[in-house]
């Protein structure tokens, strides 16, 4: 199976210090004009700018922390050309020049979870969620299941410039036990079946496999196919697997921190038989039931032994803290969040906190939304042994699930994980290098991370001083291409127009 790198340096994340020689005082193109030393920013990218030069800004190091002041990075036809220490830069008509005095360019941000074409059954169009992520700052996405044929139109569109978005990389179609949705799920009974589906979805292109919760016998036969085949596996722990027999059979990443709370119980061993039995009866108390005592019965040498083999096998987590904390409010959250205006109009109903509330059993009952609450407390208390242990980790939505807004939401992520414990560097590595290196070793991966692709976030304020700052984005740069603040505030506007004419 194809495995994550670990170790691999900043350079890979289009800062790319190394692969350009940092020249100490002068950066010269062709047909320079030497008396503009720096411009204005202009405020519309087009195509009468094919380069640009972001001159004076403050580089974040995503591996050491470093911040390198007073740097010039230069980009043409996409891609970052040159990086230098600037007193002097000699200009042409043909450059744009970008004065970022007191601004901080970053990589541009990844979510590793989402589903763009959205959890109902009428999916989500691509002039509203795909730009809704690029105006936050995502210039990339990791789709963890959705209709393929879809998905793969989207994006040769947004690699052909056709449309404004950010990167894809999917899996097309997860595999489950059943299939509620023809477009999105594929049904896996055995062995054969899964590797027969492994084989099919390699041929149809997709990144990597996505595993909701396959029978036992099935999701083994994936995991053995994609072994040999040299695909990765990614997705939550089926309900008949442990966390630690996923982790050891190699699936590259567990979603949502599946498993794990069961995984760290001192009864694991009871409870995942009494779960395999309520599953095959349908028996919802019993599963509550045992959820609860799976609870109770938490372990933290346990769970400590248990990430260990994570940190060993190299298996990624992905937490999505910003779902498990926006379920554990629902019951008093308010439809009247500003970003509802982006929210296709037909999807604001279902995302009615008082709705999801009911039928996710929180309403009128205390102890269920209690429980919601005590449990993104464990998980971020997990998440913060997850970083001591050094289990890699990833920033993920799991948008656009009810009142998880495409974009914004990372941004959340990103917060949540620092709360837990990560430091501000670490929680920017989880949307940043995190990503780099998990991607690194698929095709696609390489295209988007192989060096000097220039997809970059411009800070009005450093972010390791405080996460936060990611929120106060100057511009993007997208494949070259440079967007203001005012040309993402058009972006959203238009989006925004887009969700209220969709009934």
């Amino acid at each position: 199976m194809t495995r994550p790198r670990s170790g691999i340096c900043s350079i890979v994340f289009c800062i790319a210090f190394s692969f350009f020689p940092v020249v100490a005082v002068m950066l010269v193109l062709a047909g320079a004009r030497a008396d503009a030393a720096e411009r204005t920013p202009s405020t519309t990218a087009t195509s009468s700018h094919p380069a640009l030069a972001i001159t004076n800004v403050n580089l974040v190091d995503v591996t050491t922390g470093a911040i390198l002041p007073r740097h010039t990075v230069v980009i043409r036809d996409g891609r970052i050309v040159g990086i230098a220490r600037v007193g002097v830069l000699s200009l042409n008509r043909n450059l744009r020049v970008v004065n970022a005095t007191g601004k901080y360019l970053i990589p541009g941000l990844w979510d590793m979870h989402v589903h763009l074409t959205g959890v109902e059954k009428r999916p989500w169009t691509e002039d509203v969620i795909l730009p809704l992520y690029l105006a936050n700052g995502v210039v990339g996405v990791r789709d963890m299941g959705g209709d393929f044929t879809l998905l793969q139109r989207w994006r040769e569109r947004v690699e052909n410039g056709e449309i404004t978005g950010p990167h894809i990389v999917t899996p097309g179609p997860f595999l489950d036990a059943t299939m509620e949705n023809p477009a999105n799920t594929i049904a896996v009974k055995s062995a054969a079946d899964g590797r027969l589906y492994v084989d099919q979805l390699q041929q149809r292109g997709v990144d990597f496999i996505k595993v909701l919760s396959p029978p036992r016998e099935a999701y083994f036969g994936i995991l053995e196919e994609a072994k040999r085949k040299g695909v990765t596996v990614a997705g939550h722990v089926p309900e008949g697997v442990s966390a630690a027999e996923a982790s050891n059979a190699g699936q590259a990443s567990i979603e949502h921190l599946s498993g794990i709370l069961l995984g760290a119980s001192l009864r694991e061993q009871e409870l995942q038989e009494a779960r395999t039995k309520a599953i095959a009866a349908n028996d919802v108390v019993a599963l509550k039931k045992i959820r609860q005592e799976s609870y109770d019965s938490f372990s933290l040498p346990k769970l400590r032994a248990l990430l260990k083999e994570f940190q060993q096998n190299g298996t990624w987590q992905t937490p999505t803290l910003v779902w498990s904390k926006t379920m554990s409010e629902m019951a008093t959250k308010s439809a009247g969040d500003a970003r509802m205006k982006y929210v296709p109009a037909w999807a604001r109903p279902q995302w009615d906190p008082a709705k999801v509330s009911e039928a996710t059993g929180q309403s009128g009952d205390p102890a269920a939304a209690d429980f919601q609450r005590a449990l993104m407390a464990r998980f971020q208390a997990v998440v913060a042994e997850m970083k001591d242990a050094k289990v890699p980790l990833l920033a993920g939505t799991d948008s656009p699930d009810p009142m998880v807004f495409p974009g914004s939401s990372l941004h959340e992520e990103l917060e949540l994980l620092a709360q837990a414990g990560l430091n501000s560097l670490q929680a920017l590595q989880a949307a940043t290098r995190g990503p780099a290196e998990f991607l690194h070793a698929s095709p696609r991966g390489r295209t988007f991370f192989g060096g000097s692709q220039a997809d970059l976030l411009l800070l009005d304020a450093n972010p390791l001083d405080d996460i936060r700052n990611t929120r106060r984005i100057f511009a993007v740069i997208m494949r070259g291409k440079y967007y203001s603040r005012q040309d993402l505030d058009k972006m959203l506007a238009k989006v925004a127009d887009a969700a209220e004419r969709q009934k």
